[in-house]
């Protein structure tokens, strides 16, 4: 079994697990509000990440996830915190 720690704050789905099966389990540290949520592209240019696959299995939110300058210009929550 592997494990990766993934820092708080950071997007849990952006751990790139390749096996055939992955189980990811985080806690959070406040309760759910959907007008907090936004979703970047997966394969945003501007971002570039080397994936290692080219079509993945996307939600239909997945799929419609805007550029990160989009998400920046509106973005759903801004963090306050220390």
């Amino acid at each position: 079994m592997e494990a990766c720690l993934v820092r708080h704050g950071a997007n849990q789905r952006a751990a790139d697990e390749v096996s055939e099966f992955a189980e990811v389990q985080y806690k959070c540290t406040g309760l759910y509000t959907p007008p907090s949520e936004g979703t970047v592209a997966w394969n945003d240019p501007d971002i570039a990440i080397e994936w290692p696959f080219d079509d993945p299995v996307l939600s239909g939110r997945d799929q419609n996830g805007m550029s990160l300058k989009q998400y920046s210009a509106n973005p759903a929550f801004r963090y306050t915190g220390a």
